[in-house]
């Protein structure tokens, strides 16, 4: 009977299940039933774990009994690239799971012998649990959930798997509150808070255990009770939404014979102390997470208030109630936290993108860098060689009894790296940085960007608390000193521009072509000809102007007519002391007075020689003789 059963089974696996051939030419064929027909979806609460039940279906053709069994639950965003990701992974030796009374044959539709190997794998005994969900990130319509099973040989040198897709949903989260009332006193539990993950989905009855033995059903979400013993009672809500998913939410209910005012805020008190030693070991969150709901002042406001009543309670009877009255209506407006919980969750790697480098962040960090237009694809290119970087980020939130509030964010980096020598972390993080576990070179570049040195290789962590609440928005990359980049230069051809990385032999139609080599030889020819012209102008062009001492010719006629006009009546240091207080320079007064002299001289000189000469002989000792000067030609 029971393998009749198998090969029923079986065959329905074979026209629901695809199989996977392996190289050696032979099929794993699985499937898994989660308690629902042909095992595609599994309903489970948020925040809690479920095991999962239920069968592999397998056949051991081809498969060494030796083998190691890998069993993974696969989560995969269908509306990305590349965002897979192993939630549980469990790896068990095929001997120790093999069950021999479940080892049998499969046939197919037509009654041929498919598998002489055929046997089930329980999943109960292997104690695979669901992780802790999310919603929307872990429900979303994107998302598709696997169980894998891989099979491989001691080295898993090949690996063959098996995987059946199944659907995750999302089942509604019940809220009641107040879970406190006075004896004989009727008290209104209200559900308002209760709701479904899904969106714009909404509750459609709530079946009410009072625990005392009464129950009640309602379309609404508040419900009214008295209790007429005093005891803790469980009250036990089961909420169903309009697509017929059912959630339970259990709950302590005191109920005291004297529930007075103090008896209210010392029950407060007791739920604050009950809060804050319920909060994780995990220091970094718990300082972060009193500090943003501030303990330390409703601690200050519950003790106040309990101050208030005692002096209230000896207030004169006319005066007494309307204390006691307001003293309430204060007390009800403080809320007490119930717990902290992660209203969001994301993990996911970052994968170099080329699209969100920028490389000016990094020169910014280093400090140096010579940024080029192929940089970007090179860090990228440098990241995807040398460092990976895994993201865990959670969205803490607190509960108090009548809302729910969005705290911080909480963000995990693990680097791991192969590069020796120091790299640069670029992370941008809108909003800002509450605090750091741990003390890192860091530095925000500009506000919402934040660069950090890692100088080690192998595995770095950085976990900080910020106030941004859309973890999609955090993004980032790693990358080296640019100096140590090898950047491609790329060329491209066609565009009309002859760019710094084109040449005319590379890229002739931007740049043009190379010229002949008569071309060439006709253009040095040409360059030599003009300058063998302006060597010839240069050479015959009138020298002696002073270029150097002043700017034009003007102002050198000018002290040179000073200087002539005076020099007859004046020395050369009075007309020099002059023209110094007028603001010519040293050396243009002693080039031009240099200038003037030499004139002088060389006048002297040719109207002695003009002159006539007084004629008288010149007597030697035998004869006269007659001198005549030759006449200089003007």
């Amino acid at each position: 009977m029971r393998v009749t059963f198998l090969i029923l089974a079986f065959l329905v696996l074979i026209l629901a299940i695809p199989s996977f051939a392996s190289a050696q030419d032979y099929s794993y064929l699985g499937g898994v039933d989660f308690g629902e027909p042909l095992g595609i979806s599994l309903k489970k609460p948020i925040g809690a774990q479920q095991q999962l039940e239920g069968y592999i279906n397998v056949s051991l053709d081809g498969i060494d009994p030796g083998s190691r069994i890998l069993i993974s639950l696969i989560k995969q965003d269908t509306s990305f690239p590349y965002p897979i990701s192993r939630v549980v992974e469990k790896e068990f030796s095929l001997v120790d799971i093999l069950d021999e009374q479940n080892i049998d044959y499969a046939l197919d539709s037509d009654g041929n012998l498919i598998s002489d190997d055929f046997f089930l794998i329980n999943l109960a005994p292997l104690d695979i649990k669901m992780p802790d969900l999310v919603y929307p990130d872990d429900y979303n319509l994107n998302t598709l959930w696997l169980l894998s099973v891989t099979f491989g040989n001691s080295d898993y040198q090949t690996l063959n798997a098996i995987s059946t897709p199944f659907e995750v949903k999302p089942l509604p989260i019940a809220v009641v509150y107040p879970l406190y009332n006075a004896l004989n006193k009727p008290v209104e539990f209200n559900a308002s808070l209760s709701h479904s993950p899904k969106p714009n989905t909404a509750l459609t009855t709530f079946e009410w255990d009072f625990g005392d033995g009464h129950s009640k059903t309602t379309t609404k979400p508040v419900v009214n009770h008295t209790y007429t013993k005093a005891d803790n009672y469980t009250l036990k809500l089961k909420i169903t939404d309009e697509d017929g998913l059912i959630g339970i939410g259990i709950f302590e209910v005191e109920i005291s014979s004297s529930f007075t005012i103090k008896d209210r805020i010392q029950r407060k008190i007791d739920l604050l102390n009950h809060f804050i030693n319920s909060l994780t070991n995990n220091t970094f969150e718990t300082e972060m997470a009193m500090q943003t709901i501030n303990t330390d002042a409703l601690f200050q406001r519950l003790n106040n208030l309990m101050s208030e009543y005692d002096v209230a309670v000896t207030l004169p009877a006319s005066e007494r109630e309307q204390a006691l009255a307001d003293l309430e209506l204060e007390l009800l407006q403080v809320e007490v936290p119930i717990k902290i919980y992660d209203s969001s969750v994301l993990e996911s790697e970052f994968f170099p993108d080329a699209s969100i480098i920028q490389p000016n962040y990094v020169k910014l960090v280093s400090g140096k860098g010579i940024i080029k237009p192929n940089t970007a694809n090179a860090i990228a290119l440098w990241q995807q060689e040398n460092v990976n970087i895994h993201l865990n980020a959670q969205v803490k939130s607190v509960l108090y009894q009548t809302e729910k509030q969005e705290l911080f964010s909480i963000v995990n980096l693990r680097i791991t790296s192969s590069s020796e020598g120091p790299y640069y972390l670029i992370l941008f993080l809108p909003g800002d940085v509450l605090g750091y576990k741990g003390q890192y070179n860091v530095q925000e570049i500009p506000p919402g960007v934040l660069g950090f040195t890692i100088n080690n290789p192998g595995t770095q962590e950085i976990t900080l608390a910020t106030n941004t609440l859309d973890l999609t928005q955090i993004k980032g990359f790693a990358s080296p000193d640019l100096n140590t980049l090898n950047v491609m230069e790329t060329v491209t051809c066609g565009n009309g521009i002859c760019e710094p990385t084109e040449t005319r032999q590379s890229c002739p139609e931007d740049c043009g072509k190379a010229p002949s080599g008569l071309v060439i030889f006709l253009i040095i020819l040409f360059v030599l000809a003009g300058a063998v012209a302006i060597f010839f102008v240069w050479y015959k062009k009138p020298k002696g102007y002073p270029h150097r001492l002043f700017k034009n010719k003007r102002d050198f006629d000018n002290i040179l007519n000073f200087i002539r006009k005076n020099l007859p009546r004046k020395n050369q240091l009075e007309i020099k002391s002059m023209l110094l207080k007028v603001g010519w320079k040293p050396e243009q007064i002693n080039y031009a007075m240099g200038k003037v002299l030499r004139e002088r001289i060389k006048e002297g000189a040719r109207l002695r020689e003009l002159k006539p000469s007084k004629r008288r002989p010149i007597f030697r000792f035998k004869r006269p003789i007659k001198r005549t000067l030759p006449i200089k030609k003007i």
